[in-house]
């Protein structure tokens, strides 16, 4: 693919923040540490969630975190609802 100063475009990578998680497309770099756009966090290259030009990037990146906010909504919403079914329960390990 070419870009339109008629090089390649450089290759993406989709990655989750390990702080405010959530995901984003950043350009592929050699470094195995990697610096969140949104909140700035610092941090080690864990696990690449995606590949590809940063088009295909950018649109895998709106689908996860989409996705994300749907599971995060409906999860607050049982809450809401059935707030008993959702306790928290403490567990205690003896040996």
């Amino acid at each position: 693919m070419a870009t339109a100063g008629g090089g390649m475009a450089a290759p993406c990578w989709v990655l989750r923040c390990c702080s405010c998680r959530l995901f984003q497309a950043q350009q592929a770099k050699r470094s195995a540490k990697w610096s969140c756009s949104v909140c700035g966090q610092r941090q080690a290259l864990l696990k690449v969630y995606g590949r590809g030009s940063g088009r295909d990037c950018r649109h895998h990146v709106q689908k996860l975190n989409s996705l994300q906010g749907e599971a995060e909504e409906a999860i607050a919403r049982t809450a809401r609802c059935c707030p008993k079914r959702h306790a928290v329960v403490s567990v205690v390990m003896i040996n």
